[in-house]
């Protein structure tokens, strides 16, 4: 017994929480304790009456120790002592509700030990925080034993306070984990409610001072600013309302850009989807040339007899109105005159039904286009005959029949040029079964697209040539404008001003001026004309859009094989040193200009040949800004280029061997051999230079040969330095590579090898863009004055100032530039 009283001091002596085991702490139990320890201490003669009083004052002292720790910790919420109960017969549930009051741990009751001999073993067991030296847990709060008395202002008596078993109070010393957890948890949401209540007082702090300020401020100062006694009393919730609806129409915003941003993606995806559809459905090249050359000849012959009707009906049309000699049937019958005007318009329709009918179609479609302008005109201009001829509407004058019928001429004129163009460019594609491709690269380079040729597929050059030119995209926009105009002011110009007679009349006069005769020449005669000059050098252009990769790019890459062709390059002596043999320098130079692919490959490939040598594996190859290359071959280092390359990599060379067009071989940094190459400049090569300088067209210099330099092109070519741009060599590799973008669509194809023909399908390419794009300005903008002059005329209803001599007249004012500039152009 005393052993145990011994160690339950010891762990008192810490202030950990270790009842004991037995027993109940009563005041007899109490007094029992003091009889012994007091027999220990040698005072056993002591009466009982000492001894109660001693009891007191123990009782009192540890009653005024608790008090003490208690006021330590003011965290802790304690009952009042007027409301606890000095009741001695308290129940087991009002000194748990008071334990959880006071911050302290629930704690179970067992009334004695034969009830907790015959209860069985809970399964669950308590687990209690640890206590420190002071009897605190890690927060701070007071842990109190179950030996320690609750503060009060009377010590009770006869109050039963269960003890704890031996095992859960060593569980309670070794911790809880979940209540570490817990912990934890407390102890981080009362540092973000001290935060908050820190940024509250700071809050409050600038709101005081503001208020200050505000106070500070003269009266008519708060009246300026709406502060101090003149603010507002709702400017808080106002303030508030501004914001919330910002931000509301911020995320509304921001919900649109999201739907555009999506829409834009499934219409980019939808278009891919397109493509690849029109591409899988790409006609043969065989179906498009007998597509694009069928019936030429017939419309070639077609387009004759129409232009000799179209000629007769002008004279008619200026001999009425110049007052010429007329048969007697047309100047006594007007009827009869205007029925000759019908039958050769018919005649006119009939020979160019392909324009006429695609019109329609087109119109039916619901995408017109400068063929639906056409027969829309032709349509008013028939109808507004008929009602001449019916109401015998002499005083219009003539209808429009000879200007609609000069709009069906220029179409089916038109129609046939396009159809030449790309039957020529068709065949010169068949005629080469690996031509020559030039496409628009924009990877390759920095500073935006250029121009590349190589030896490849033409795949995609059918679908390039069949997309729709300027004229068309113009036109597609324009002409539901222009009929709905020519509608709008013809109904102002009649009806409007009590004149719903000459509704036709005025309708098929603004028609007629919208249709250009240039609609559909706009593009198709430059492309003819140049196409035509391209031919002749075996080269094709893509159409419209093929022209347009030509003239957006910036640059155009220039090769070995372009500058110095497999003709002009020559093997003039080979020196080898003695202590390489002469198979093994051959081979290793032959095998590293192989792998550079240089314009030197022909001429050491044939050497390769007349001696024999092998052709070894090349590792580690990599190029050199200094003018060379080098590589790994046979585990021995080999170095080539020039003769500043052999000195810069520390090779020592000879005084003699300072040859500016030489290949220096170095085996292991030890000069093996040189081959003396010879240059020789050709005048079309030197022609085709001064042509791209002239044209203001920069060429890349993606040369892989280290001896071209560029005061070697200056000095062969005799041209001038600011022009040439050569890059560094990483770059010219890149650039002279084949492109492995296999989406990228030819621009123009080539037959046959030069640089000469390269220039001249750029020249060409520029000049069909330059050509279209003013041409469709011309076009558009006649039509667009044509109808507003026209209004004007019916208008003021001066319909013998706006007759069809006039109007012919006027349109074909403004067809002479188009063909003026095309036939300039494509010289």
């Amino acid at each position: 017994m005393d052993g145990d009283r011994k160690k339950q001091m010891n762990e008192n002596s810490f202030g950990e929480y270790t009842p004991e085991e037995t027993g109940e702490y009563t005041l007899e139990s109490i007094l029992a304790e003091y009889k012994s320890s007091a027999y220990i201490l040698g005072e056993k003669k002591m009466s009982r009456d000492e001894l109660e009083k001693q009891a007191d004052r123990i009782l009192q002292e540890m009653t005024k120790t608790v008090l003490s720790e208690m006021e330590d910790a003011p965290h802790i919420a304690l009952p009042e002592p007027a409301q606890i109960k000095t009741d001695e017969a308290r129940s087991i549930d009002e000194i748990s509700k008071l334990n959880r009051k006071s911050g302290l741990p629930k704690q179970p009751v067992k009334p004695d030990r034969k009830t907790e001999r015959n209860r069985p073993e809970p399964k669950e067991k308590k687990q209690y925080r640890h206590a420190d030296q002071n009897g605190r847990d890690e927060a701070g709060v007071r842990i109190y034993r179950a030996s320690e008395p609750i503060s009060r202002t009377k010590p009770r008596t006869g109050e039963v306070i269960k003890a704890e078993k031996k095992e859960e109070t060593e569980k309670f010393k070794k911790g809880n984990y979940k209540a570490e957890k817990e912990y934890e948890k407390k102890k981080a949401s009362l540092k973000k409610q001290q935060l908050q209540r820190q940024i509250i007082q700071e809050r409050i702090k600038k709101q005081e001072q503001l208020e200050a300020s505000y106070l500070s401020m003269d009266e008519i100062e708060q009246e300026f600013f709406g502060v101090g006694k003149y603010a507002r009393s709702g400017a808080a919730k106002e303030y508030a309302e501004e914001v919330d609806e910002v931000i509301e129409k911020e995320a509304e915003r921001r919900q649109r850009r999201e739907e555009r941003r999506i829409a834009q993606r499934s219409k980019r995806a939808a278009a891919q989807t397109e493509q690849e559809r029109h591409e899988a459905q790409e006609i043969s090249l065989e179906d498009a040339v007998k597509l694009y050359g069928s019936g030429i000849i017939s419309l070639r012959r077609r387009t004759w007899l129409a232009g000799i009707f179209c000629l007769i009906m002008v004279y008619f049309t200026f001999a009425e109105e110049l007052k010429l000699a007329l048969p007697r049937l047309f100047t006594e019958n007007y009827s009869a005159f205007v029925l000759f005007f019908i039958l050769t318009q018919l005649i006119v329709l009939f020979l160019g039904v392909d324009v006429f009918v695609t019109g329609l179609f087109d119109l039916l479609k619901g995408r017109m286009g400068a063929e639906s302008l056409v027969s829309i005109a032709s349509l008013a201009a028939i109808v507004d005959s008929i009602t001449m001829i019916i109401a015998d509407r002499r005083v219009m004058g003539l209808p429009f029949c000879t200007v609609t019928s000069f709009s069906v001429l220029c179409a089916m004129w038109g129609t046939r040029l396009g159809k030449t163009a790309f039957r020529r460019t068709f065949k010169i594609m068949s005629s080469t079964k690996v031509p020559i491709v030039v496409s628009a690269e924009w990877e390759k380079a920095d500073m935006g697209i250029v121009l590349t040729k190589r030896l490849g597929s033409s795949k995609g050059f059918l679908s390039k040539c069949t997309e729709s030119d300027l004229s068309e995209r113009a036109y597609s926009k324009m002409a539901p404008l222009l009929i709905i105009a020519s509608f709008i002011f013809a109904f102002m110009s009649s009806v409007v001003k009590a004149q719903g007679h000459s509704f036709l009349h005025c309708f098929s006069a603004m028609t007629a001026v919208s249709a250009s005769f240039s609609a559909l020449l706009a593009f198709n005669m430059p492309f003819q004309s140049i196409s035509r000059n391209l031919s002749g050098s075996g080269a094709a252009i893509a159409g419209w859009s093929g022209a347009c990769d030509i003239k957006d790019a910036v640059a155009m890459v220039v090769k070995d094989s372009d500058l110095f062709p497999e003709n002009t390059l020559s093997l003039n002596g080979v020196k080898v040193f003695s202590k390489h043999s002469v198979e093994k320098v051959i081979s290793y130079t032959g095998s590293m200009v192989l792998a550079s692919g240089s314009g030197l490959t022909r001429v050491f490939s044939d050497l390769l040949k007349e001696y024999a040598c092998a052709i070894y594996r090349v590792d580690q190859f990599s190029c050199y800004e200094g003018g060379g290359i080098g590589a790994i071959i046979k585990g021995d280092d080999v170095l080539i280029g020039s003769a500043a390359f052999m000195n810069l990599m520390g090779v020592r060379l000879s005084p003699n061997l300072n040859i500016k067009s030489a290949v220096f071989t170095a085996i292991n940094n030890d000069l093996a051999g040189v081959f003396i190459i010879n240059y020789t400049p050709s005048a079309p090569v030197q022609f085709a230079l001064l042509n791209l300088i002239r044209s203001k067209i920069t060429p890349l210099f993606a040369v892989r040969d280290f001896n071209i330099t560029p005061s070697m092109v200056i000095n062969k070519f005799l041209i001038p330095k600011e022009d040439l741009e050569f890059p560094t060599f990483e770059a010219r590799y890149s650039l002279s590579a084949d492109s492995e973008n296999q989406a990228i669509k030819p621009a123009a194809i080539m037959s046959r090898e030069g640089l000469g023909h390269f220039v001249e399908l750029i020249r060409g390419g520029r000049q069909i863009k330059s050509l279209t794009t003013v041409s469709v300005a011309i076009s558009v903008l006649g039509s667009v004055f044509g109808l507003l002059i026209m209004f004007f005329l019916c208008w003021n209803s001066a319909f013998r100032s706006g007759s069809p001599a006039n109007t012919l007249t006027f349109m074909l004012c403004w067809l002479l530039p188009v063909l003026l500039l095309t036939g300039a152009g494509s010289r």
